[in-house]
């Protein structure tokens, strides 16, 4: 089916594209990053992830990538 993944604060969740039902909620602490629960989020059916900066792995945008998903997470700015 395929759905997307979300992840904002200390939580994240995964919508089905289709349906728009939550198939999985991670929450945790403020104190875990961001990148170690959006690992637990993303399925192999997902098309598409979203996200903000704190998500951002080079590893894990490329694998993605790789995989034919579209990465819509915004980059860190580098300065």
């Amino acid at each position: 089916m395929g759905g997307f993944s979300w992840r904002d604060g200390s939580g994240g969740i995964d919508v089905d594209a289709k349906s728009g039902l939550v198939h999985t909620v991670k929450t945790t602490t403020g104190k875990v990053h961001d990148p170690k629960v959006t690992d637990d989020l993303i399925r192999a059916d997902d098309p598409i992830i979203l996200g903000d900066k704190g998500d951002v792995s080079d590893k894990r945008k490329r694998a993605t990538q790789a995989q034919g998903v579209l990465w819509a997470v915004k980059d860190k700015r580098v300065v």
